[in-house]
């Protein structure tokens, strides 16, 4: 029996083999590199298995030259736990070689707002605002407090701050599944109104609907088409001031 766990350990050890990715060295002048290059870097420690914090650290101060190099071994010779963790490696790295404009990049995030922009797309450039400033330039409550505000008037906006979250992507979160819900409910309300639904005769609460254009509402079911459906029900509980 060990025998047999020893053989099926080492198969999937055998299995899982690290890849070594190439990463660029980065020198500190090139500062607008900076947040690609901390990507890379991440990216080459996943893929060659690389769990812990200080091996992580390690590994990306050997992919440092010029001027970045000699500030990262001046700090360690000043400190050997100067960098506790791979996160406060890339907080000071970016303190110290992100461009100057972050400062303006934080003035732009903090009076960003939706407009005519989909969530989508305004989460994203809250994103790419927030990786070229710090963590302590831009606290949580402060990233949550800027996106709930930021938000176009409506039912994901009513939804947050009913709920409240304590962090940015758990606001994110809420909002995406939100706007689903209502887009869903949009599309429906809209089905309803053009007539592709419409009462079965006959058949008391709870109503029973007739689909007329059933690839409207379901287009990836399998094997249906304009041609080839002629009628699907669908249930479908209304508001009591609906069925009057």
């Amino acid at each position: 029996m060990r025998l047999a766990l020893f053989r099926v350990g080492t198969s999937l050890a055998s299995r899982l083999k690290s890849i070594k990715l190439d990463v660029a060295k980065f020198g500190g002048a090139e500062s607008d590199k900076l947040l690609r290059w901390l990507l890379q870097v991440s990216t080459a420690a996943d893929a060659q298995r690389i769990p812990d914090d200080a091996t992580r650290v390690t590994f990306a101060m050997s992919h440092l030259k010029g001027r970045a190099e000699d500030w990262a071994f001046s700090k360690r010779l000043t400190g050997r736990h100067c960098f506790p963790s791979f996160a406060v490696f890339e907080t000071k790295v970016k303190a110290m070689f992100l461009p100057p404009n972050s400062v303006i990049a934080r003035s732009i995030y903090l009076v960003c707002k939706q407009g005519k922009r989909s969530l989508q797309e305004f989460i994203q450039d809250l994103r790419f605002l927030a990786n070229i400033n710090d963590e302590e330039s831009l606290p949580e409550s402060l990233r949550v407090t800027v996106f709930m505000d930021g938000l176009n008037q409506g039912p994901v906006c009513s939804q947050l701050f009913c709920v409240y979250p304590d962090t940015f992507e758990e606001a994110v979160r809420i909002a995406l599944s939100e706007s689903f819900s209502s887009s869903s409910a949009h599309v429906l309300r809209g089905l309803l109104g053009h007539g592709c639904l419409h009462a079965h005769p006959g058949i008391g609460r709870p109503h029973m609907f007739q689909l007329r254009l059933p690839w409207l509402l379901f287009p990836r079911m399998s094997g249906i088409s304009p041609c080839g459906v002629s009628r699907v029900y669908l249930t479908w509980f209304l508001p009591s001031e609906w069925s009057t």
